[in-house]
């Protein structure tokens, strides 16, 4: 009974897929209705990368923020291609050109930040091993065969993430309480535009209740 219950709890810590935004940052006292006084551009990304560089620019969080002077939206500007950058990676792209250009009218501001995201990463390499006593569960083959995470496409770290906790939902589920990881490395090699993953997943005997 009591392996079953923790077995449910682990189920659900792992139900929710990775994130890769910013951590939340102070808004300053800013309320939902006032009207921005940063106006912020991104130019270069759309779709998911544009999200996600959305949710990591301190200039959009605090657009609307009571507290902006010129000074400070100096400071988020000069923190804008760092923070692209860093939202960038997830989806491959480590290299990016992020350049801004800063305007002030009177107390309102107009930041517009250029992105060219660059040269995508690669999945050179490839390494997916179950090992132990579920190694032959075909459940467990059927979340490899599923996953997004294929040598020859382009890197994502969601892709990455994911596949781990699937395997991980999937042997709990099924009564591999104790199944871990004895390997899970992400290399990346920015210059050579080429990354390699290796996760090997372990367990030892099913539980049965």
């Amino acid at each position: 009974m009591l392996r079953s219950i923790l077995a449910a709890l682990c189920l659900a810590l792992l139900a929710a897929p990775p994130a890769h935004a910013a951590l939340e940052l102070p808004t300053f006292g800013h309320g939902k209705d006032e009207e921005p006084r940063i106006a912020v551009e991104f130019e270069g990304v759309d779709g998911p990368l544009l999200e996600n560089v959305r949710a990591m620019s301190s200039l959009h969080r605090l657009a609307a923020s009571k507290d902006l002077d010129a000074e400070m939206v100096g400071r988020l500007a000069q923190r804008a291609p760092n923070e692209a950058r860093t939202a960038l990676r997830p989806f491959g792209y480590y290299e990016p050109d992020v350049t801004t250009e800063f305007t002030e009218t009177g107390d309102r501001w107009h930041v517009k930040v250029k992105i060219k995201p660059g040269t995508p990463v690669m999945l050179a390499e490839q390494q997916v091993a179950i090992t132990g006593s579920g190694k032959d569960e075909p459940f467990l083959r059927d979340v490899v065969a599923r996953s997004p995470l294929r040598t020859g496409v382009q890197l994502s770290h969601i892709a990455y993430d994911q596949l781990k906790g699937d395997l991980l939902r999937s042997a709990l589920a099924h009564g591999y309480l104790d199944a871990g990881f004895t390997r899970g490395d992400l290399i990346v090699e920015p210059a050579m535009h080429t990354a390699r993953a290796y996760i090997t997943r372990a367990s030892h005997d099913m539980f049965r209740a």
